[in-house]
C-alpha cells in the first residue's frame, strides 16, 4: 500500500558546500528591449483610440440579481443616469426602482441585462 509520505532526503550541511563561481554571461539581463512589450506582436496601441461607449442609455429598463430577505430574485430597474469610472475603466449606472421612489446606488455595467431599450 503506497503512502503519501513525502520521500526522505539527506539534510545538507552548508558549511561543507563549495562555492560555485557565476560568470556574467549566465546571469539574466533585463534590460528595456528585453522586457514584455504591452501589447501582442503585429498590434499597436492607437494613442487616438476613442473611449467605449456604455451599453444603456438613460429610460432602457434593465435587470440584475437581487437578494431581498435571503431569497435571489431577478429585479427590474430603470436607468436614471449613467458614468465611466476611470479608476477602473468601466461604465457605471445609477437605476431607479418603481417601486421605491428616488434613485439608487452605481451599478457596473456587467451586472446589468437589458430588457427593453428606451422608447425615442
Amino acid at each position: 500500500m503506497a503512502t503519501n509520505d513525502p520521500p526522505i532526503q539527506p539534510v545538507q550541511d552548508q558549511n561543507n558546500m563549495e562555492e560555485v563561481e557565476v560568470r556574467n554571461e549566465d546571469i539574466v539581463s533585463t534590460t528595456e528591449e528585453e522586457k514584455i512589450p504591452p501589447q501582442k506582436s503585429g498590434v499597436r496601441i492607437n494613442p487616438n483610440a476613442l473611449m467605449q461607449t456604455g451599453k444603456y442609455e438613460k429610460g432602457d429598463i434593465v435587470h440584475m440579481a437581487i437578494v431581498e430577505r435571503g431569497v435571489r430574485t431577478k429585479g427590474t430597474f430603470t436607468v436614471a443616469r449613467a458614468r465611466y469610472n476611470s479608476s477602473g475603466d468601466f461604465h457605471e449606472y445609477q437605476l431607479t426602482d418603481d417601486k421605491k421612489k428616488g434613485t439608487g446606488v452605481w451599478v457596473r455595467e456587467k451586472a446589468l441585462k437589458l430588457q427593453e431599450k428606451a422608447k425615442r
